[in-house]
């Protein structure tokens, strides 16, 4: 595989990742966002791994594989968190806003 076929197979999927309608079809837009970056990362890294393999350079696209592996525990332990954050702090506003009612109704 030529290095311009590399560039054109990576172009030519990530046009596809970019417009495909993720958000109509999964109807959430944290999953949508996350589905577009596995199809995004994934758009990159299988022509490029297909041409390291190619190429004879094998243990470079297991190092590859193993930085995306480290890259998308990443994305899922920050949504996790973002979601916890979220949480925490919307029962934190949620208790504020009963304290401010509480105040103006006179009840202690």
């Amino acid at each position: 595989m030529s290095v311009w076929a590399l560039i054109t197979m990576t172009a030519l999927a990530q046009g596809f990742i970019h417009y495909f309608p993720w958000r109509s079809l999964l109807r959430d837009t944290e999953r949508a966002s996350i589905a577009s970056h596995v199809a995004g990362m994934l758009g990159l890294a299988l022509p490029f791994t297909a041409w390291l393999v190619d190429q004879c350079y094998e243990r470079i696209a297991v190092v590859l594989w193993q930085g995306i592996a480290g890259a998308a525990a990443m994305i899922v332990g920050l949504s996790i968190l973002d979601r916890f954050l979220a949480l925490d702090w919307g029962l934190r506003e949620a208790h504020e806003r009963e304290d401010v009612y509480r105040g103006k109704n006179g009840q202690a």
